[in-house]
């Protein structure tokens, strides 16, 4: 990245989150969401659970700075990334030339509410949204818009803090108890020496359960993303991964470990809500 895109975004970060983030979380912000690196990670999370491959088509609301929409181009995927925050889509725009030349940024990064995008149903064979639905005034719009985006077939991909959790609150890094009452929230943060005001503009509680309930409406099917993977051990990338999955399969002790994983998923309390559902055929 070229330095003066690099010190602007690096100065939208600390104009956005100063009160919020520490300089050190400032960094992992940028560390994360700018790099590749976690978008790498994303992409493989994909392939694991949907086998998606070169031709096929993907969409990323809430995309942010594009990185993982790039990621996935350049990987051979059909990628758009689709976003309500301006200064995003226009940074997003910015840097695809430096990565892909041959791409057109404002046919790639659409400006757009993921509740309401405006895109033909029935388009795409993957949808994600990485931690922005607690983002979202109604969660439940952008996931049946979700649905009316896929393909028969396709795949809605979330993960998101979990509000129903004893956990830290997952921007402002503070203990956090489960539905914390939003008026004593307030009053928590301004405790803590923190700016309150994007807590209160742009958090929104979102609970495992309330996704699941939103997902069985719009028409989903959900499944458990570790389960997929014990199913499908051909689409894992990782040898190592692969080996013990086949082994465990061997010696029939899959059921263990689904018995786990099933309890895992229906837990109301964990921290993090890891989602992958189907639009059915």
């Amino acid at each position: 990245m070229i330095n003066y895109l690099e010190d602007d975004i690096r100065q939208h970060i600390k104009e956005k989150y100063t009160g919020i983030f520490t300089p050190e979380h400032m960094e992992r912000h940028f560390q994360d969401y700018v790099g590749f690196e976690l978008a790498k990670t994303q992409l493989r999370q994909v392939q694991d659970v949907t086998g998606i491959s070169e031709g096929q088509k993907i969409l990323d609301i809430g995309c942010g700075y594009g990185s993982f929409v790039i990621v996935c181009r350049n990987s051979g995927l059909e990628a758009l990334g689709l976003d309500i925050a301006e200064y995003d889509i226009n940074f997003a725009r910015k840097r695809l030339p430096l990565e892909r030349p041959k791409d057109i940024p404002e046919k790639i990064f659409l400006l757009a509410d993921g509740q309401n995008t405006g895109l033909p149903q029935n388009s795409f064979d993957v949808v994600t949204a990485w931690n922005i639905l607690e983002h979202v005034p109604d969660f439940k719009l952008l996931i049946k818009e979700a649905f009316r985006l896929l393909k028969p077939g396709g795949t809605f991909i979330t993960i998101a803090p979990n509000y129903l959790a004893f956990r830290q609150e997952a921007h402002y890094h503070l203990p956090w108890l489960p539905l914390f009452p939003r008026k004593l929230a307030h009053n928590y943060i301004l405790h803590h020496g923190l700016d309150p005001k994007f807590f209160d503009e742009d958090i929104h509680y979102v609970t495992g359960w309330g996704i699941q309930k939103a997902l069985r409406n719009a028409g989903f099917q959900s499944e458990i993303p570790e389960i997929i993977k014990l199913d499908n051990p051909d689409l894992i990338h990782s040898s190592r991964l692969k080996e013990k999955i086949l082994t465990l399969r061997k010696f029939h002790l899959l059921w263990i470990l689904k018995g786990y994983y099933w309890l895992s998923f229906w837990n109301p309390f964990k921290s993090v809500i890891y989602i992958v559902a189907r639009k059915p055929v």
